[in-house]
């Protein structure tokens, strides 16, 4: 029991090279154009799609999982969106001169993502238990206001 708690398994890969849209098959490129140090940002491009498609960045959870895990709602989002993946980097992976980790950092980074990316307008799509600090991000107005508008943001009371 104790060997599979601390056996390492290795990363899976998306495997999702093509994509359907509107009858046509178009090429899907892994690639990724933004890293910090405890994130990569996964771009899945598709190089002849519209340009005007929607960005959206999926927050992938971050509790040991790989974010290949999603990939039935990336494969899902591509045809109609281009789309961003969070993809976490293993803390046993990062040197200790990057520093800690912490919630504000976790807001830090999904902030300058979206930062990354924006154009008009970058969706989010969170998923649990980490959708909690990226509605936090989107409720401290100041922060988005600087960036593009968010499609949906929290109510105020």
């Amino acid at each position: 029991m104790f060997i599979n708690a601390t056996r390492r398994y290795g990363k899976p890969e998306f495997g999702i090279d093509t994509v359907e849209l509107n009858g046509k098959t178009l090429d899907v490129v892994e690639a990724v154009p933004f890293a910090l140090p405890f994130c990569d940002l996964l771009h899945m491009s598709k190089p002849d799609a519209p340009a005007d498609q929607t960005p959206v960045l999926i927050v992938a959870p971050m509790s040991g999982h790989y974010a290949t895990l999603l990939r039935g709602t990336v494969r899902q989002m591509l045809p109609d969106h281009d789309v961003y993946v969070t993809d976490w980097v293993d803390a046993r992976d990062v040197p200790l001169s990057e520093g800690r980790f912490d919630l504000d950092d976790y807001t830090d980074y999904v902030m300058e993502q979206c930062r990354y990316i924006a154009r008009s307008r970058v969706s989010v799509l969170p998923f649990w238990p980490y959708a909690n600090p990226v509605f936090r991000f989107w409720s401290r107005p100041p922060l988005w206001r600087r960036m593009a508008t968010p499609r949906a943001r929290p109510r105020s009371r």
